[in-house]
């Protein structure tokens, strides 16, 4: 079976190890537009901040795609498929042969319509290329304006302060993180960044981007002009579904997907930031990893049905942990929430529960008890009558539901 791949990031490379493992005679082509082999995408900030060689990225090396007979064509996009012929054209070589197509397309940044946002002094950060392009003209520079407070705005905020930058942080929310957090934990973490000499500016529409003289300048209602030597906007991404809708492939906000991963076309899958399943572009790593997978073992004729994937993030944000796992900002009747803070520590708890179960959870500047929180929405255990103990560390949440869950 001929299997196409036409994307390199953790969707792609996720789907071809599960089928180079578990369908040993299946010829695995993974087409990318990029000039370099798999990598992932949250260690860019660390590249951006030269604190990692570039050699350094890649997890794997040639010899790791050889033993696995995945073959990577470089710098040559998928520009075409005939569904009838079942052929592919490329950028590169020409039109390949396939039996089914696995699209991990991913997504790209999204730029506002603000004037100006096409100056030479605006940058996008989503690749290995964009980061090269921002740490060569950062190079000698003072002052950086990162447009949007969102997790990939707040790491490149870290990087380029790490680079000796003095950043503003502008976001037109009135929070940081407004998909991990609440008013109140986003309160906390902007009063925690700021002491890394970090600015924030909540609640600012960006109207303007112009030159005047010598200085570039963003300019806004709410704060008037902020001068900077270069601008990173991070507003979010939109699915990358130009080759499907060419194709005729279904679409919505993202390529639509059932539950077996498939598309409306026989034979053509989707997975990752490009899908959308049930109405939900996820665009978080572990739903392109669960996506992934999916849609390797359906290609390969291993039914397996995709039920979706609650959205968790546990990271460290300049150097803060934070674990956000499912509705933490619930809408509608029947909620419960409870919280514990320590402002002068940094430190927020929230659980969200829900018809006696715990749906969602916020833990901000610690880690203890993020393994049993998890654990308690995953296996659905009633926590009605034992509320407190969700706000205490490990210890605490095993005594307390350990036995009810067993």
């Amino acid at each position: 079976m001929k299997i196409a791949i036409a994307g390199n990031g953790i969707c792609g490379i996720t789907a071809a190890r599960f089928i180079s493992e578990n369908s040993p005679g299946a010829k695995i082509t993974i087409f990318t537009d990029e000039e370099y082999n798999y990598y992932p995408r949250p260690l860019l900030d660390r590249l951006l901040a030269e604190t990692m060689d570039l050699n350094r990225l890649f997890p794997y090396n040639d010899e790791w795609y050889r033993k696995r007979g995945i073959e990577v064509s470089l710098k040559n996009k998928v520009l075409d498929i005939d569904l009838a012929s079942k052929k592919l054209k490329t950028e590169k070589d020409g039109v390949r042969d396939f039996d089914r197509v696995l699209l991990t397309t991913g997504a790209s940044p999204f730029v506002p319509p603000i004037e100006g946002i096409k100056s030479r002094e605006v940058f996008t950060y989503r690749n290995i290329a964009d980061v090269l392009r921002i740490r060569s003209f950062a190079r000698g520079k003072k002052r950086a304006v990162v447009i949007g407070g969102g997790l990939l705005g707040l790491e490149t905020a870290k990087a380029l302060t790490d680079r000796g930058l003095k950043v503003t942080i502008v976001e037109h929310n009135s929070r940081l993180l407004p998909r991990q957090l609440d008013e109140e934990g986003g309160g906390i973490l902007k009063s925690r960044i700021e002491k890394s000499n970090i600015e924030v500016v909540l609640q600012v529409t960006c109207d303007r981007i112009m030159t005047e003289g010598a200085k570039t300048c963003l300019l806004s209602k709410e704060i008037g002009k902020l001068e900077a030597d270069l601008f990173i906007v991070s507003a979010g991404v939109r699915s990358n579904i130009e080759l499907a809708k060419s194709c005729g492939i279904g679409i919505e906000k993202g390529i639509l997907v059932d539950k077996f991963m498939r598309t409306s076309c026989d034979n053509i899958y989707a997975a990752g930031d490009c899908a959308e399943f049930n109405g939900m572009v996820y665009g978080i790593i572990p739903a392109a990893i669960d996506q992934g997978l999916a849609a390797a073992s359906n290609i390969i004729d291993k039914p397996f049905e995709y039920k979706g994937t609650t959205f968790q993030a546990t990271l460290k944000v300049m150097g803060i942990d934070l674990t956000s796992i499912g509705v933490v900002n619930p809408e509608g009747d029947g909620y419960e929430t409870v919280c514990r803070k320590d402002a002068n520590r940094g430190i927020y708890r929230k659980c969200v529960i829900k018809d006696g179960r715990l749906v969602g959870a916020i833990v901000l500047g610690e880690k203890d008890g993020v393994a049993g929180l998890t654990r308690i929405i995953k296996d659905g255990i009633t926590v009605s009558g034992n509320k407190d103990a969700l706000l205490d560390g490990e210890a605490a949440l095993t005594e307390a539901f350990q036995k009810r869950s067993a």
